[in-house]
C-alpha cells in the first residue's frame, strides 16, 4: 500500500480550513499560513515504530521526507534514522542518539569555524 502524503496533507489542510473559517477563502489563507494543521502524536508514532520495527524504514522511506514533519526535532530524529539506514546501521537506542550526538556536533563544529573560534575540520 501506498499513500501520497503531500496529496493528503492538501486534502487535510483545505477541509481544515474550511471547517474552522466557515467556508470563508480569504479567512483560510490567513489561518493556514500561520498554523498548518499537525498532530504531534502521529509524529511520534511514526518515529517510535521505525525504532520497534527496523524494516519500517523500508517501508515508509520512498514517501515520507524529514520536511513532512512538523516539528523539527522530529525532522531531526527522522533525518538521523534515513542517515543510519542509508549507512546501512540500524536505528535503535543505542545508535540514534549517536547519531544524533554526531549531527549535534557538526552542527557546532561548523558554527564555531564560520565564527573564527575552531580550526578547520580534515
Amino acid at each position: 500500500m501506498s499513500i501520497d502524503l503531500s496529496e493528503s496533507r492538501a486534502r487535510s489542510r483545505t477541509q481544515y480550513s474550511v471547517l474552522s473559517t466557515g467556508g470563508d477563502v480569504a479567512l483560510q489563507e490567513r489561518v493556514l499560513d500561520r498554523l498548518p494543521p499537525n498532530n504531534s502524536e502521529a509524529e511520534q508514532s511514526v518515529l517510535g515504530s521505525l525504532l520497534i520495527d527496523r524494516e519500517a524504514i523500508v517501508r515508509v522511506r520512498p514517501s515520507l521526507n524529514p520536511e513532512d514533519f512538523y516539528r523539527g526535532g522530529h525532522r531531526e530524529i527522522y533525518a538521523a534514522i534515513v542517515d543510519l539506514y542509508d549507512k546501512r546501521e540500524p536505528a535503535d537506542l543505542t545508535t540514534l542518539p549517536d547519531e544524533l550526538h554526531r549531527r549535534a556536533c557538526r552542527v557546532l563544529r561548523g558554527d564555531r569555524q564560520a565564527r573564527g573560534d575552531a580550526p578547520p575540520l580534515d
